[in-house]
């Protein structure tokens, strides 16, 4: 039987943030060595802009400055999670390193989106 640990409300990407032009957007790293894992729901509004495009990664690191993105897919790429126009998606957040980031990467021409990403952090407990 294992323990559980406390859960901690985390808000990685406060309602409702934007973000406008094409780029990436990544979240201050956060030190996450005290939680074994959580989950996150991710939620987007409608894209502006000319052919828009919306992926967020999550990324971990050992030193804050080479960051490794997960869920890996095939051929050892980052998946992004991307729910779509007004749509919202469960968020895996695996802890495998000491810091924990986000990135959000839009494209096309004078991409815009508004969206927000919040969850639950489960404390690690030492049996």
């Amino acid at each position: 039987m294992s323990a559980r640990g406390e859960l901690v409300p985390i808000v990685l990407v406060p309602r409702f943030s934007s973000f406008f032009g094409a780029g990436e957007y990544a979240t201050v790293p956060l030190d996450i060595s005290a939680f074994a894992g959580g989950g996150a729901t991710l939620w987007r509004g409608k894209m502006v802009g000319t052919s828009p495009t919306f992926e967020l990664y999550t990324e971990s690191s050992h030193d804050g400055y080479a960051w490794f993105g997960y869920p890996i897919g095939g051929g050892g790429v980052p998946i992004p999670y991307d729910p779509g126009d007004d749509g919202s998606m469960e968020v895996g957040v695996g802890l495998q390193h000491r810091y924990f980031r986000v990135r959000i990467v839009l494209g096309g021409t004078d991409p815009g989106v508004t969206c927000w990403l919040a969850g639950m952090l489960e404390y690690r407990v030492d049996t």
